[in-house]
């Protein structure tokens, strides 16, 4: 597996002024934990274009956006501007594909194999990779917040050049109550960013790569029935 690049450069662990800035665009204080994210590994699907969020609409008119030339030219490559009508990666929808993906997860070599995401881009796990790959004029970040009763995605503006202009922008992208959430599963066993596939209970999952907030829980502190790499994915 390849570890995600991110949108705007190395990763950068999310600190106070992140944590203050996501609770109030939550509007409240009951988050358990917050998690620098990413769906960017290689072998993950490239999201729909009619389901992905545009997002930070007011730090691009507050001119906190990506001019260098370079970028305009990568998010018009990647199908970022506005007028894209890609609709998609094909992704692993049936009984058999899901039946060869647990084998694979089981296997000594998993690592070799593509077992990252499983779902359709209506099933709760694609709409999580579509809110996890934002269309924004604007360098971004995502976070994954745990709350006592939902899992939410905040997209925060960032900012290579002036970071001082960092998370001065939020905007809240997904949400999903906790009791859909079926399971989850280690992949990565090593040194962050942390791979963790998290199972609906629609029978979708995808991987989500996370940094921790610090002085925060971590993400087997609020999820202490995570599977190791060493088990297979569940079955549906």
């Amino acid at each position: 597996m390849t570890l995600p690049s991110g949108h705007g450069g190395a990763a950068e662990l999310p600190d106070e002024k992140h944590r203050k800035l996501i609770y109030r665009t939550l509007a409240t204080s009951d988050v358990e934990a917050i998690f620098l994210a990413s769906a960017g590994m290689a072998n993950m699907p490239k999201a729909r274009r009619a389901g992905r969020p545009f997002v930070l609409i007011e730090a691009e008119t507050r001119g906190i956006r990506w001019t260098h030339p370079l970028f305009q030219v990568a998010a018009f490559l990647s199908g970022d501007w506005e007028w894209s009508r890609w609709q998609g990666s094909k992704v692993p929808t049936t009984a058999e594909e899901r039946r060869k993906l647990r084998a694979w997860s089981a296997s000594q070599d998993q690592h070799k194999h593509l077992t990252a995401h499983f779902g359709s881009w209506d099933s709760i796990a694609g709409s999580l990779v579509e809110a996890m790959q934002p269309v924004s004029r604007c360098q971004v970040r995502e976070f994954l917040a745990v709350r006592r009763e939902s899992l939410e995605v905040i997209h925060v503006n960032t900012h290579r050049r002036h970071p001082e202009r960092t998370a001065e922008f939020a905007q809240l992208a997904w949400s999903l109550p906790r009791k859909h959430l079926k399971w989850t599963r280690d992949v990565t066993e090593g040194k962050p960013p942390r791979g963790y596939q998290i199972g609906f209970d629609d029978g979708s999952w995808t991987t989500l790569w996370l940094h921790a907030q610090p002085h925060l829980p971590a993400f087997r502190d609020i999820f202490p029935g995570t599977l190791p790499q060493t088990s297979p994915i569940p079955d549906a």
